[in-house]
């Protein structure tokens, strides 16, 4: 039996690319809507999507889970 590579991501679905490998590296266009409350720091200054951006949008989704559904950075 083959091995079985399983992989669990989150963030908007509707912004998944296939990467390269080698470039690790998404930007996206400028006139895309951001999920500011979740987007990590280089994503809102360079649209620069990462496996860190990934890493920051899967925390605030912890986040919220753990926090009982709050919305992340209610003050926005």
């Amino acid at each position: 039996m083959a091995p079985v590579r399983r992989c669990c991501a989150s963030g908007p679905f509707g912004r998944a690319r296939q990467i390269p490998a080698a470039s690790g590296d998404y930007y996206g266009a400028e006139d895309e809507p951001l999920p500011a409350r979740w987007s990590a720091p280089e994503v809102l200054q360079r649209r620069k999507y990462s496996d860190k951006s990934d890493v920051w949008a899967f925390g605030v989704t912890l986040w919220e889970v753990l926090s009982l559904a709050m919305v992340p950075y209610w003050w926005l």
